[in-house]
């Protein structure tokens, strides 16, 4: 027999909260609400890259394990949004004919990342220490966010233009 007094107060939440979503989900009023939330790619790169700028300067200063856990939270909050977006507009971005090429170019930043990673992480990890590693990833990491986000407003404004042309 499950008893809620015994269970994690976060499984109780998680567990209110995804019922919730589901009753929402099968009424069609609620269902074209939440439908009508949908942001911008901008603003999803956005609170991505925030997400992991947070992350990132959270494990360098992080001093327990629930602070740990936290930062995990937060930085699996900002992969849940990016992802799988990203994916998405790829999908709008790339003409049908071109789609696998891009998807490939997309998918060598994960290779290069798992080259070059752990060589640059060490070297930098002997040279600066754990801190410094995880506060120049989160500068550098806000710095790519505002650029992927004017980037993403320049194209989103050049397919208006097209579209009105």
């Amino acid at each position: 027999m499950w008893n809620i007094r015994k269970t994690p107060s976060f499984l109780v939440f998680l567990l209110f909260y995804y019922r919730r979503m589901d009753i929402l989900r099968k009424n069609k009023d609620c269902r074209d609400f939440l439908d009508s939330l949908k942001f911008s790619m901008k603003t999803i790169l956005l609170i991505t890259y925030i997400c992991y700028s947070l992350a990132a300067a959270g494990f360098a200063s992080s001093t327990s394990v629930t602070m740990l856990l936290v930062t995990a939270a937060v930085m699996t909050v900002g992969e849940s949004i990016g992802l799988t977006h990203i994916q998405t507009f790829i999908s709008k971005l790339a003409p049908p004919h071109l789609l696998g090429r891009f998807y490939a170019v997309y998918g060598l930043h994960w290779d290069i990342s798992r080259s070059i990673g752990p060589l640059a992480g060490g070297l930098f990890l002997t040279s600066f220490g754990g801190e410094v590693i995880f506060y120049t990833l989160a500068v550098c990491l806000l710095a790519t966010g505002l650029c992927l986000t004017y980037t993403i407003e320049r194209l989103e404004q050049k397919v208006i233009r097209k579209a009105n042309e």
